[in-house]
This record gives C-alpha cells, sequence and structure tokens, in this order.
C-alpha cells in the first residue's frame, strides 16, 4: 500500500496508469474510491488540479480527462512560430516589409500659377494716399471703372474699420484681405475696389442698417455688377443667401 501512495507521475499518463495498474492489482480488497484517490494524488499537478476540479466518479472517467489534460498541457507547450519571422522565410528585403510605390492616377501635383506671382503688401496709409490721388492702387496709372492692372500681381491689403464702435452688438469688418488681379473673362462677375474696401469714390455711397440689433454697414456702388455679402455677417445674422 506504502509503494501505491508514493507511485508519481514522472512520464505520460499512460505510463503512470500502467505502473499504477501493477501496483493495485497486488492489493486485495482494495475500493475503487481509495483507488481513485491514490490515483490522483499521484498525477502532476498541472494535470492533477484541473481534473479534480471535474470530480471525476471512476478510474476510467479520471484516466479519460487526465488524457485530456495532457494534450493540452503539451499543446501550450509548443514555440509559437510566426510565418513572418520564421528565419527559413524572413529576409531584410523581403517584400512584405517594403511599401509598394504605386502611381498616382492624378498625375504629380500641379503648382499653382498664384505661387509664381510678385507679393506686395499695400498699407492703410499707402491706400488712403493713392484713394486721394485718384490712383489705383496696384498700379501708378489713374483708377476709373472698369480699370485693370497691366501686370497682373498678387497684393495683400490691410482691412479698414467702417464708422464707429457701438459695443459687441456691432460686426467687426476688419480683416485681411487678399485680392487676386488677373485676367478674367467678361462673363465673370466684376467689383469696384472702391465698394470692396470703402472707398469715398464719388460713385460709392455708404449707409448704416440695423438686423435686430446688429448694426451693420452697406456700401452701394454704381459701379458694380454683383451683390457681396460677408460670410461672418451671414452667419451672426442668420440671414439666407439665394445664390444667382
Amino acid at each position: 500500500m506504502e509503494s501505491l501512495t508514493r507511485l508519481e507521475q514522472v512520464s505520460t499518463v499512460n505510463d503512470y496508469k500502467a505502473e499504477f495498474e501493477i501496483l493495485s492489482n497486488r492489493i486485495k480488497g482494495l475500493s475503487e474510491k481509495n483507488k481513485l484517490s491514490c490515483f490522483l494524488s499521484g498525477l502532476r499537478d498541472e494535470i492533477r488540479l484541473p481534473v479534480r476540479m471535474l470530480t471525476p466518479s471512476s478510474l476510467n472517467d479520471a484516466f479519460g480527462l487526465d488524457k485530456i489534460q495532457e494534450q493540452y498541457v503539451v499543446s501550450i507547450r509548443k514555440p509559437w512560430r510566426n510565418s513572418l519571422t520564421d528565419s527559413s522565410k524572413f529576409s531584410p528585403e523581403s517584400s512584405l516589409l517594403k511599401p509598394r510605390q504605386t502611381p498616382s492616377i492624378l498625375g504629380a501635383p500641379r503648382v499653382s500659377p498664384l505661387a509664381r506671382l510678385p507679393y506686395h503688401k499695400v498699407s492703410e496709409s499707402q491706400m488712403v494716399e493713392r484713394r486721394k490721388k485718384g490712383l489705383c492702387y496696384f498700379c501708378d496709372a489713374k483708377w476709373q471703372p472698369g480699370h485693370k492692372c497691366a501686370r497682373p500681381k498678387l497684393f495683400l491689403l490691410e482691412g479698414m474699420e467702417f464708422g464707429e464702435s457701438s459695443g459687441e452688438e456691432n460686426i467687426d469688418v476688419t480683416r485681411e484681405v487678399v485680392v487676386e488681379l488677373v485676367e478674367v473673362e467678361a462673363k465673370m462677375a466684376s467689383i469696384s475696389l472702391q465698394s470692396m474696401l470703402g472707398g469715398g469714390g464719388p460713385k460709392t455711397m455708404r449707409l448704416i442698417a440695423y438686423i435686430g440689433i446688429k448694426k451693420l454697414v452697406i456700401l452701394i456702388d454704381t459701379s458694380s455688377k454683383h451683390n457681396f455679402v460677408d460670410i461672418v455677417v451671414v452667419a451672426r445674422c442668420k440671414l439666407h443667401v439665394q445664390l444667382g
């Protein structure tokens, strides 16, 4: 009996069961319950503990559960192999690690012609001086309705504030405006620079209007062919704009 209680699993479950049956058959009068207890106590810890939790009722049930647990332990002890990092297949020049260079269906990016135009900044004082002399803001020619500069350029105009401030309800119209002077087709909209910048030309009229409690500045220029409204005014006054 002592040799049976000291028997421990040192190899596979099959070998352990064979040794256990040889020793248990030598002992007469040993009950099935005692055999089951001795059999479970000699198993390895990684097999015995999970099998005990399942409470097998007989020696055959315990043996079947031991085989299943043994296969599970063997499977989790196998080294994990990644097919991408296998030394027989992996190389630094592997195409899996290299980004593919695919030509763009859009072709090479286009460079805007505006990026090559000369840039010049016109200050507020320069605009006032040129307005007094009746000159164009961007060239030395006399300004008149329909005037076009001889050479297209890109200018940055420093915005001016219209009217006097009357608190938070007034809408600030001071901002920097980029004006692009390029040749356009005759069918495109034309707008007077005097009306855009609030100039006091002979054909420009400045009006003060209110939408609710918000104070606005309206410029009427008879030389302009279209109506323009600031997107800030549209957003703050919640106006509905109908495009022509």
